[in-house]
């Protein structure tokens, strides 16, 4: 059974984000609790791993910083934090190449941010102009706000 190049993108993408939270973890262990990782560690990572697991964005993911869904709950959501808070600046010379990937992923996350933006201004500046003259033009200046708004969202012809 072949797997499409969509199910490799995302199941690539769930290994590096179950790789990179496990090293994390461990850093974080290795320091606070003198061994590998500790039963309460153990804890967090079967959890983080589970949300990883459920995550809808997982081929596209953003980094955790930059993520519109919360998927931690309050309690794990502050360890989680702690952890990665302090193992972040650890991990380049622990594990420069993950460090590499994760620096790759920021930056499309900051592209795919600014194309979006662009892509919206570019839809205002070539369909506004164009839509209130056709309203002027064709006498339906009672209209002009609604169907502005309302054309701008729709994709380009």
């Amino acid at each position: 059974m072949a797997l499409s190049s969509d199910n490799k993108k995302k199941l690539h993408r769930e290994r590096f984000e179950k790789r990179t939270i496990e090293c994390m973890i461990r850093i974080f262990c290795e320091y606070h609790h003198e061994n590998p990782v500790c039963e309460e560690c153990k804890e967090l990572l079967s959890y983080a791993y589970a949300r990883i697991e459920k995550c809808p964005l997982i081929p596209d993911k953003p980094t955790c910083k930059n993520c519109t869904i919360h998927c931690y709950d309050k309690k794990h959501r502050e360890r989680i934090r702690a952890v990665m808070k302090f193992s972040g600046p650890r991990m380049f010379t622990r594990h420069p190449f993950l460090s590499l990937i994760y620096l790759k992923n920021k930056f499309l996350d900051s592209r795919r941010k600014k194309q979006k933006k662009l892509n919206q201004k570019s839809v205002d500046k070539r369909y506004g102009v164009f839509l209130r003259y056709f309203v002027k033009r064709m006498g339906f200046n009672f209209l002009g706000g609604l169907c502005r708004r309302t054309y701008l969202i729709t994709e380009p012809l």
